[in-house]
């Protein structure tokens, strides 16, 4: 039998026997090798992974969204990796699972994945909020 990643004992871990599903979405947006996030990496899938690893951030489907969205405006060619964000949310629309499974992982004996954290500064964090003169941004 073939050993499984890290990536895939934490989505067993969390999901049961059919993982399969949310392994092939995580494989393909996480970087889980720290030596090629750099600080202030716009890339989506470096902000993306930093948006999972980091605790601080609460509302991290939001975040994803405003990522998403973000791209979408700018044009970014990445369409393939934003369909796969969109299909993961599709799957787990708050991220309940996806971050069991990120807590999961970082738990793992891995020591790499601890280096993940801090490394993206997110450019794009905001929420949106309603006011007596309707909707704003505000940065969290």
């Amino acid at each position: 039998m073939e050993e499984k990643t890290q990536l895939e004992e934490a989505c067993y871990i969390v999901i049961g026997e059919k993982y399969n599903e949310y392994y092939s979405l995580l494989s393909k947006l996480l970087i889980l090798n720290p030596g090629i996030i750099k600080n202030n990496d716009p890339r989506f899938l470096a902000q993306f992974t930093m948006v999972l690893f980091d605790d601080e951030i609460k509302d991290k489907s939001h975040i994803i969204c405003e990522l998403i969205d973000y791209m979408d405006m700018n044009k970014v060619d990445k369409k393939n990796e934003l369909n796969i964000a969109r299909k993961l949310l599709d799957l787990d629309p708050v991220l309940n699972k996806t971050n069991k499974i990120i807590t999961t992982l970082k738990k793992l004996p891995d020591p790499d994945y601890s280096k993940l954290m801090k490394k993206v500064a997110i450019k794009y964090q905001t929420q949106l909020y309603y006011n007596m003169e309707g909707y704003g941004k505000r940065r969290i």
